[in-house]
């Protein structure tokens, strides 16, 4: 479940009512909201036939290992379950993540009936190792354009400062970012922004 602001019970009905028969919705809650919801909230998902809570104990990459496709607003979870090998759908536009082939789009509630029956059907190997390469690429290509800030503010720790090694490589990535970014003016720009990161990841990652 998703901290982000949305009607997350009524995104949870319309997944439960779509679900093909057989199949459980299993919930697990964004650590960030444990205790922020009321009971009731609970409660009225509990009352649904086929949901279940999964203990906020359990690691959802344990959940994700055995589940045959992962649903999210916007998480990152989506790119997490592809690393499994498994589809996901997202309820969100724009994320950085969304041009992977196997995170799809939900549109309108009236699609998810279709969509949960493709995504749930049983997937070859062949397919769910594409799923996984496709992730590993994307995943490498955010390492390679990534600096190490440990212990950080930004990460719940004291430090204020960084080696300088790391600082001269976020710098070098912030100008890659930027002519990324400059290359193509006019109204077309956002789309052609996206083809050039989507190419900088394939590049980057073409012998990985």
């Amino acid at each position: 479940m998703t901290p982000a602001p949305c009607d997350t019970r009524a995104l949870i009905q319309q997944l439960s009512l779509s679900m093909p028969a057989g199949y459980r919705l299993v919930l697990k809650e964004n650590i960030n909201s444990i205790g922020n919801r009321a009971t009731s909230f609970y409660r009225a998902l509990l009352g649904l036939p086929n949901v279940i809570l999964a203990d906020h104990a359990i690691p959802a990459t344990e959940l994700m290992a055995h589940a045959q496709a992962v649903a999210t607003v916007s998480s990152t979870g989506a790119l997490e379950a592809n690393l499994f090998g498994k589809p996901a759908f997202i309820f969100a536009q724009g994320t950085e993540f969304s041009f992977l082939p196997d995170i799809h789009i939900v549109g309108s509630f009236a699609q998810l009936p279709a969509m949960l029956r493709q995504l749930t059907a049983n997937r070859s190997a062949e397919e769910q190792e594409r799923t996984r390469r496709h992730a590993a690429r994307y995943r490498r290509a955010i390492e390679l354009v990534s600096f190490d800030a440990p212990d950080t503010r930004p990460f719940r720790g004291s430090k204020t400062t960084i080696a300088d090694s790391e600082a001269e490589k976020a710098v070098d990535h912030l100008i890659d970012c930027y002519r990324i970014q400059r290359k193509t003016p006019g109204p077309n720009r956002d789309s052609a922004r996206g083809e050039d990161a989507q190419n900088h990841i394939l590049e980057m990652t073409r012998n990985t």
